[in-house]
């Protein structure tokens, strides 16, 4: 969260309080809860085993062998702009926010041919 938004939220819950200012915010926040501002540091949601065996139960009908080999090559623009740098954590401790895989729409651009056809281009 932001000190702002924090003390916006702080509003709307105690309108009777007088003015809650953000230097009184981070004093708390640092010294009466023990917080401190860190970088986060991004971490990927871990991959769940259940999910990668149905997706290779899923093979088998559509599979048939090596010759069905296609090579990929995946870009992306990726809006991880917007993601906020910075957390609050207890001290001592790490800033760690989860990520899903999926960072945003990604344009896949595909290339498959013979194997006679990409010695030519080569």
């Amino acid at each position: 969260f932001y000190i702002e938004e924090l003390q916006a939220a702080l509003k709307l819950k105690f309108p009777d309080l007088p003015n809650i200012s953000t230097t009184a915010i981070c004093r708390i926040l640092r010294f009466d809860l023990g917080l401190t501002r860190k970088v986060l540091t991004k971490r990927a949601r871990e991959s769940v085993p259940a999910e990668i065996e149905a997706y290779y139960k899923k093979l088998p009908p559509f599979y048939r062998g090596p010759d069905q080999l296609v090579f990929l090559d995946e870009t992306a623009k990726v809006g991880r702009s917007v993601l906020r740098r910075f957390a609050w954590s207890p001290r001592n401790t790490p800033a760690i926010v989860r990520q899903p895989f999926d960072t945003g729409t990604s344009k896949i651009v595909c290339c498959s041919g013979e194997i006679e056809c990409i010695n030519k281009i080569l």
